[in-house]
């Protein structure tokens, strides 16, 4: 189990903030920009894990303007180490 917790985006100061997640085979590192109050881009930094599910779920974060979303349907574990690499990356 691992708890995603939300980041209020309005606090975050414009900048590139790089982020990562490991546990057991999973490790994530990510580096989300921040530009006006917004998540503008999250770019993948480490090999992609399996199943890859990135690319929909940073655009999902994108387009909600939060992380606080569902995880994709058989790629749970995946899903979570990528939002606890963006939470890190806003939260540290």
């Amino acid at each position: 189990s691992t708890p995603i917790n939300n980041v209020d985006i309005r606090f975050i100061k414009d900048g590139d903030y790089i982020g990562n997640y490991s546990k057991e085979r999973w490790l994530s590192e990510v580096k989300v920009t921040v530009k006006d109050k917004e998540i503008k881009d999250i770019k993948l930094l480490s090999s992609p894990l399996t199943p890859d599910i990135s690319d929909d779920l940073f655009k999902e974060i994108i387009k909600n303007q939060n992380i606080k979303i569902d995880v994709i349907s058989g790629a749970t574990a995946t899903s979570k180490a990528y939002l606890k690499s963006v939470e890190n990356a806003l939260t540290n």
